[in-house]
């Protein structure tokens, strides 16, 4: 799905006026600042300035890696969604995907930092979408109580932004504010895998279900491994200019988990592809996640159709 139009062109306002070296500037510290900082609970955008150079370099792969996510989720569990929160919602990226792929009309979105939520706000009321409406409040999800509840919670990116210890206590927050789907979205990255790990296993223990990546009750994964997948993201003019590409996309990898309140059984009969399949003449290779753990399967041309979506499957599909 395609970053919306709307935004591209809101974005683009508001770095118009910024010499293009200046933003440049703002791109390595604020990659410096997430690299080094992240995770340690300090405050990391902190200027208008800041936070239109974000919306450019990062709102683009956040949106895509929270629409895949959530595909994947809507795929294996059919309630409705009418209200979300979107918990440290930055500048509303996993809002505007929500927007797009479920019938949701009533958006309440929580960030803490005042120059992201005044953009967020301000880029939202530009659409004349029912996301122009949505409600933005000034919240530290860590400090405070969420105070609202919605169909669905999200939290896309925030988890390992926070100090350790307070991690589980925070998943369990958004949790009790979710009446019917909770969707964490992190980093493709050890890192960011062990924050879904940690979250898996207190929601687990707080009687949540899982709807999605998983298969299986217990991880199959050795402690070295990770489970992430990857969307593919279009890049604006800007984004190639500021990041210094050629190329017209980039490969986000993202790593996910969705709880919902009651049992899925849909699709419990499937398998999760983990690694970008492997497509050769006559065969495809695929190693799956199973209600029986790890698998490491080929598809040939004699399995007729299933050989056939095998070839047109990626990375985080169900076969």
């Amino acid at each position: 799905m395609e970053f919306p139009e709307i935004l591209k062109e809101e974005i683009e306002k508001r770095t118009d006026s910024l010499p293009v070296p200046e933003m440049k500037e703002i791109v390595r510290k604020m990659t410096a600042n997430y690299k080094n900082s992240s995770g340690n609970g300090q405050s990391l955008i902190k200027t208008d300035e800041e936070a239109a150079v974000y919306s450019a370099v990062r709102m683009p792969a956040t949106f895509a890696a929270t629409v895949s996510a959530l595909s994947h989720t809507l795929k294996l569990w059919n309630g409705t969604i009418s209200s979300v929160i979107d918990a440290g919602a930055g500048t509303g990226a996993a809002s505007w995907a929500f927007s797009l792929l479920t019938g949701a009309s009533e958006y309440v979105c929580i960030e803490h930092e005042p120059v992201m939520r005044r953009l967020g706000k301000e880029l939202m009321t530009a659409s004349d979408t029912i996301i122009s409406s949505a409600e933005w409040i000034s919240g530290d999800i860590v400090r405070d109580s969420i105070g609202r509840k919605a169909d669905a919670v999200t939290a896309s990116y925030v988890l390992n932004e926070l100090m350790p210890g307070d991690i589980e206590r925070t998943a369990v927050k958004l949790w009790e504010a979710a009446e019917q789907l909770l969707l964490i979205v992190e980093p493709g990255t050890p890192a960011g895998f062990e924050v879904i790990k940690r979250v898996r296993r207190k929601l687990l223990a707080e009687g949540a279900y899982i709807v999605a990546p998983c298969m299986c009750m217990e991880c199959p994964l050795n402690d070295d491994d990770w489970c992430h997948f990857t969307c593919r993201v279009a890049r604006t003019r800007l984004h190639k200019l500021l990041k210094g590409g050629d190329v017209p996309y980039e490969d986000e990898k993202y790593s996910y988990i969705a709880f919902s309140r009651g049992k899925v059984t849909s699709g419990t009969d499937k398998s999760r592809i983990l690694r970008h399949p492997v497509i050769q003449k006559g065969y495809v290779k695929l190693r799956t996640c199973t209600s029986s753990g790890l698998h490491d399967i080929s598809i040939t041309k004699k399995d007729g159709e299933m050989f056939r979506r095998a070839r047109k499957s990626e990375c985080g599909d169900t076969i």
